[in-house]
């Protein structure tokens, strides 16, 4: 590589930072003496680029191009010629990753570490994976890349996201100004506003399972399945055209769009946030009867409102991720680590709300807590898992709670029967539904076949014990 080129368009540049700040903008630092700061601190090259002062992509170009032996004279603005200077004694000493564990700078491999961001382009043969240079390769160049790629990718933890510290925060800070978007007054559940938290402290979303699907984890484990998502990550588009760019996130995102792995569900947090701001008020105890991973709790924490939360998770790794989220957040929590059908609290609830497992349509691992290995007969389920939840639920109960749940869509006969059956034992056990929220999320055309984009409907159910307090 020309040590005068650069890394990210391959133009010839005279100046390092002037060519930056004119070709790629919105990757230059802008506050250098607080990224200077930061590496003074000691913090990786990873975390002062992912935080909310620097843009990791300008960190990344510009480690590419002093491991490159661009001259000290090139780099004309004195703060980068410092920052480079750290740069390159944390490299000596083997305190930066950039260059380093379980990767080859030579032969067909990619540059990155294995511990790279999640969001990082990933680098073959000098050359970002870019769209424009994907579909500049040969296709002998796409079958070398694959190589490279499947080397790269089995050497990776994705059980770890690389998130530092302040970008969480600064995820945190969106969710918590951010608006749930709405057509025609019905929630359209798009936003992924604070995933980059529940990512974080829930990396086992990719070992979940459903239906005849194994995990992301599973895929990404099997060279034949890697090979299949990374046909449909490199693979050429309608129109022809390689159109996705290659990060660690876009090959988890490819494990999914390629069938070859289940997508575990998710409630997004801004929805969350949506229902508590209409339901919640300051002083409420509220209940999450099925804690799942962490979405309804951060969207009462961005709330901002003074509720104390509670709930129920039975796996080990997801109650660990509750508690870690929320010590991370300074928000306390009273989480019990059992089933919501096993035990109750002392207190009277405001607000009850929660989406509870339809049945085993998601295994969250196989743990005997689990309520589908529990109960793997469905009516049996119905039953001991879910009738009992809701007695549970009523006990606990204030005499004008709400009780709320997120349960099944429009997607197959199973899910409507399983909606139907839960909300029928909500009514038996004596509660009154009051309202009915339908909610519209959008399905790529990657995950379904006729190539565009559809929505799926579901619904959250709002139920009292006595009407009366609803009129």
């Amino acid at each position: 590589m020309n040590k005068n080129l650069c890394p990210l368009c391959d133009k010839k540049f005279e100046r390092l930072m002037g060519h930056i700040r004119k070709s790629h903008p919105s990757l230059y630092i802008r506050e250098c003496d607080k990224a200077i700061e930061m590496f003074e601190s000691g913090m990786s090259l990873r975390e002062i680029g992912t935080s909310s002062y620097t843009h990791w992509s300008f960190g990344s170009a510009l480690s590419i191009v002093i491991k490159n032996n661009v001259s000290d004279e090139l780099i004309q603005n004195n703060r980068t010629k410092k920052i480079s200077e750290k740069l390159k004694a944390g490299y000596e000493l083997g305190l930066y990753n950039t260059v380093g564990r379980g990767r080859k700078r030579k032969g067909n491999s990619i540059y990155n570490p294995v511990n790279a961001h999640p969001t990082e382009t990933l680098i073959w043969q000098g050359k970002p994976l870019i769209k424009k240079n994907i579909n500049a390769f040969s296709d002998e160049e796409i079958k070398l890349l694959k190589e490279a790629l499947i080397s790269y990718i089995q050497s990776c933890d994705f059980m770890k996201y690389y998130y530092a510290p302040e970008e969480l925060k600064e995820s945190f800070k969106s969710l918590m100004s951010g608006n749930i978007p709405k057509n025609n007054g019905v929630v359209v559940n798009k936003s992924s506003v604070g995933s980059k938290i529940y990512k974080y402290f829930f990396p086992n979303m990719l070992k979940v399972i459903g239906g005849h699907k194994g995990s992301v984890i599973d895929a990404i484990n099997n060279k034949d399945s890697l090979n299949k998502i990374l046909d449909n990550r490199l693979g050429k588009s309608i129109s022809g055209l390689r159109s996705i760019h290659i990060t660690k996130n876009m090959i988890i995102q490819g494990a999914k769009a390629s069938g070859e792995a289940f997508s575990a569900s998710q409630f997004k947090p801004l929805l969350a946030k949506h229902v508590y701001n209409e339901h919640v008020r300051d002083g409420y105890d509220v209940l999450d009867y099925s804690c799942g991973f962490g979405g309804r709790l951060l969207g009462l924490m961005a709330t901002g409102k003074k509720a104390r939360y509670f709930g129920y998770e039975p796996c080990e790794d997801t109650y660990n991720g509750l508690i870690n989220m929320s010590n991370f957040f300074n928000f306390p929590v009273n989480i019990k680590k059992c089933g919501s059908e096993e035990d109750v609290f002392d207190n009277k609830f405001d607000f009850i709300f929660s989406s509870p497992p339809y049945f085993d349509t998601e295994k969250y691992s196989d743990s005997l807590t689990q309520c589908y290995n529990k109960y793997p007969d469905y009516l049996d389920w119905l039953e001991r898992y879910w009738r009992q939840t809701v007695k549970n639920i009523k006990q606990m109960s204030k005499n004008d709670s709400v009780f709320a749940i997120n349960v099944g869509n429009d997607a197959n006969e199973r899910m409507r029967q399983i909606d139907t059956d839960m909300n029928k034992i909500i009514v038996e056990e004596g509660f009154v539904l009051f309202n009915k929220m339908p909610i519209t999320s959008p399905v790529s055309p990657l995950a379904n076949t006729t190539g565009k984009y559809q929505t799926k409907t579901e619904y959250i159910y709002f139920y009292k014990q006595n009407l009366i307090s609803v009129i």
